[in-house]
């Protein structure tokens, strides 16, 4: 990250937005899901945000100017079954951000966090992949076929936004002086932090719980 960061600053200057946009997933029930499949998640979603932003913030500090863009989901809020892993790295890229926030704000540096819901994107072949682990599951082969409709209804229909509109929002909220700490985008976001939130904080836990659960064949 250093090397690459340090040729892109020699030949196009210094860095005025950071975006930190890889991600992958892996679905798959928590007692049986490799812990090697979730370590790899954690090393795109959460490490690779750490050593971008550990290459390229330095030099945003030291001129104290910047903005930084974390790309994060509604999952790290609103958890569903099999999607454990991808959820928890997302949890934790938010809490990074949050620190970070907070760590950096001496500096004119802001950092924002894109909370975004369904947008049309590879994530189906992706997930069709990672569906196996669900397939080849001794105790929960016979909600796969639950789970794969589920999964692929979010890239369906009017759910999903384009990834021009998203990324144009994205462009609107960051090209602000001062941009929101948390910048909602893409299909059903509000909705699902709303639902998130009702889970955690006001609900009792076990009627979403219930509800997510028949949503992906497990009651």
């Amino acid at each position: 990250c250093a090397a690459c960061v340090e040729r892109v600053v020699g030949e196009l200057g210094p860095i005025d937005l950071l975006v930190c946009n890889a991600g992958g997933t892996r679905f798959g029930p928590m007692l049986e899901q490799p812990v090697d499949e979730v370590r790899a998640v954690f090393e795109v979603n959460v490490f690779g945000v750490l050593h971008t932003i550990q290459a390229a913030m330095p030099s945003m500090c030291e001129r104290r100017r910047g903005k930084v863009l974390i790309i994060g989901s509604v999952s790290a809020t609103l958890t569903t079954p099999f999607a454990g892993a991808y959820s928890a790295s997302k949890a934790a890229v938010h809490e990074i951000a949050e620190a970070l926030r907070m760590e950096v704000e001496r500096y004119s540096v802001s950092v924002s966090v894109a909370v975004l819901g369904s947008f049309k994107s590879g994530f189906s072949e992706t997930g069709r992949a990672a569906m196996q682990g669900v397939e080849g599951s001794a105790l929960y082969s016979d909600v796969a076929e639950a789970l794969e409709a589920r999964t692929f209804a979010s890239q369906q229909g009017n759910i999903a936004q384009p990834p021009q509109r998203v990324a144009k929002d994205l462009v609107d909220a960051m090209s602000k002086p001062k941009p929101l700490a948390f910048i909602g985008a893409a299909g059903s976001c509000t909705k699902f932090r709303l639902l998130g939130f009702l889970q955690k904080n006001l609900w009792p836990w076990t009627y979403v719980q219930n509800k997510l659960a028949a949503a992906h064949g497990l009651a």
